[in-house]
């Protein structure tokens, strides 16, 4: 028998993986077993990664090729874009691994609202050399963070612009859309057009108005119909 992770001796039948190899990982011996809230029995194992550090992993995760070394592939990547590219240390760099995060990542806490939701980074920016060229042929500064048009598509240079932190506040995914003649504008892009207050525009959607009754002219007020 062997113990799970409280010292508990538990029953049951595991493969044996010691000294087999999978990426850079080598099985060395059982460390523990996991039971889950439904009950099932889940084998870590202790092993030994081509680096030279020991780390213990759900062993399914190795053998599915889900986890092929200790953490150390992923540094060694990240280093060689450093290289690179050399803007490792730039906020531009900053905003595409966070935007490669919330998309891909399931552990980041954004994920639920990116990746979950099949929001993804297009195949072109994954390399960062092409996510900094179209990110300085479109006008970036370090003040601004990047804006998708449509917030349930995908971040690809047609549907992505730069923008203030601010202009992104208004424009988050609570805002409250207005037709007018057929078409969908946000607050944001209303207080631009119409130079009325986006604070404004907000009350009056509170209030019911719908359509061209939100862009009215200031001191015009709205009248229901009896």
């Amino acid at each position: 028998m062997e113990r799970n992770s409280k010292g508990q001796f538990v029953k049951g039948q595991y493969k044996n993986y010691t000294g087999q190899k999978f990426g850079r990982l080598t099985f060395l011996e059982l460390d523990h077993i996991r039971q889950t809230k439904k009950g099932y029995k889940r084998p870590y194992w202790k092993l030994k990664c081509d680096c030279g550090n020991n780390k213990v992993i759900y062993a399914s995760d190795v053998v599915s090729g889900h986890t092929k070394s200790c953490g150390c592939l992923h540094k060694e990547a990240t280093s060689r874009a450093r290289k690179k590219h050399g803007e490792a240390d730039t906020r531009l760099y900053y905003v595409w691994e966070n935007m490669k995060k919330r998309c891909l990542n399931p552990n980041s806490d954004r994920y639920k609202n990116y990746g979950a939701r099949g929001i993804k980074v297009c195949d072109e920016w994954l390399d960062y050399s092409k996510f900094s060229e179209w990110a300085h042929s479109t006008g970036y500064q370090d003040h601004l963070t990047i804006e998708r048009k449509d917030l349930d598509g995908n971040y690809e240079p047609s549907n992505c612009t730069w923008v203030t932190h601010e202009e992104q506040a208004k424009n988050r995914t609570t805002n409250k859309w207005v037709t007018i003649e057929g078409k969908e504008y946000s607050p944001l892009e209303l207080e631009k057009l119409y130079n009325i207050p986006v604070k404004t525009i907000y009350a009056r959607i509170a209030r019911g108005d719908q359509g061209e009754s939100v862009v009215r002219p200031l001191g015009v007020r709205q009248f229901k119909k009896r």
